[in-house]
């Protein structure tokens, strides 16, 4: 269980790395985020 998490935590941070690098590629999530972010302005 934990080895399963820990992985999964891996895989989003190193998304959120490669979409730091590489604003022009904006996955569903990030944009859902942004949103989120937005509506609570």
């Amino acid at each position: 269980m934990e080895s399963a998490v820990s992985q999964i935590i891996d895989e989003r941070l190193s998304k959120s790395q490669q979409m730091h690098r590489s604003h022009k590629a904006t996955p569903a999530p990030v944009s859902r985020t942004s949103a989120l972010h937005g509506s609570l302005r």
